[in-house]
């Protein structure tokens, strides 16, 4: 196989793994940003005092 035919390839990799990714790019987004997003709430500190503190979290759930 010649240089030329590895480069081609490679090309025509790159394109099929972004038409693959391009119809999922909103869906990863939000995904991201409501991760990001949980991140700031009461559990998530509760939960990780109790890792330094080496003691059993208490979780108080979803706040209405």
């Amino acid at each position: 196989m010649s240089e030329s035919c590895g480069r081609f390839s490679g090309l025509r990799l790159k394109q099929a793994l972004n038409n693959s990714y391009r119809p999922t790019g909103p869906a990863l987004d939000t995904s991201l940003v409501l991760e990001f997003c949980g991140f700031g709430l009461s559990d998530i500190t509760t939960d990780l005092t109790a890792h330094r503190e080496k003691c059993a979290p208490s979780f108080e759930g979803p706040q209405a």
